[in-house]
C-alpha cells in the first residue's frame, strides 16, 4: 500500500489500491484539536479506527495554509495518527478567502466561509472522478456545502458515535 512517510513527496496520487477506497476529507480544528489548541487522544483513536476500517485521507484543514502535506502528516503522527493510514493529499487552496482576509473584506469572508471547503472538495472530486465514496469530517458543516449530507459533525471532538455515523454514511 502506498503511504506517506517522512521522505514522501507532498502528495500521493491515487493508486489502484487507494482509488477504490472511500475518501475521508479531514478537518483538524474542532475534530482532533480542541479549543485552546490541545489535541484530543480519544478523537485520534476513533479516527484511526475509522480510517483503518474504511478509507484514505485528504486534508481539508486550514492548517494546510501554513504547512505542506508532509509536515501535516508528521504533525498527525506526533499526536497518535496510525502510520498505516494513507494520506493521499489535500484539497486545493482556492485562495479567495485569504485574499479577502488580507484586504480586510469582512463581508466577503462571511459569505465565502459558507461554501469555501465545499468548493475545494468539489474541485478535488472533479480531479479524481474515481473517488465516488467519500465523507467530510468537519465541525462546521456550513462551510462544506453542498456536502452537508455527507458530513460528520463532531460536537467537542470526533467520537465513537461520529465514527459509527461515518461508517453508515460511507455505506449509503
Amino acid at each position: 500500500m502506498t503511504q506517506m512517510t517522512n521522505s514522501a513527496p507532498t502528495a500521493i496520487a491515487l493508486t489502484t489500491d487507494t482509488a477504490t477506497r472511500p475518501v475521508i476529507f479531514l478537518d483538524f480544528d474542532g475534530v482532533l484539536v480542541l479549543q485552546g489548541g490541545e489535541w484530543c487522544p480519544e478523537a485520534m483513536q476513533e479516527l484511526n479506527r475509522l480510517c483503518l476500517e474504511t478509507g484514505v485521507v485528504v486534508l481539508t484543514t486550514s492548517f494546510r495554509y501554513s504547512g505542506s502535506v508532509k509536515a501535516l502528516h508528521k504533525m498527525l503522527l506526533a499526536h497518535g495518527f496510525d502510520k498505516e493510514i494513507v494520506v493521499i493529499g489535500e484539497t486545493r487552496d482556492l485562495g479567495a478567502y485569504r485574499s479577502a482576509e488580507k484586504q480586510g473584506d469582512l463581508m466577503f469572508q462571511v459569505t465565502f466561509e459558507k461554501w469555501s471547503k465545499g468548493r475545494e472538495i468539489a474541485a478535488w472530486l472533479e480531479a479524481h472522478p474515481g473517488a465516488t465514496r467519500y465523507i467530510v469530517i468537519d465541525d462546521q458543516p456550513r462551510i462544506c456545502a453542498p456536502y452537508q449530507k455527507r458530513t460528520v459533525v463532531p460536537v467537542g471532538a470526533f467520537s465513537a458515535g461520529d465514527r459509527l455515523w461515518a461508517i453508515k454514511l460511507l455505506g449509503s
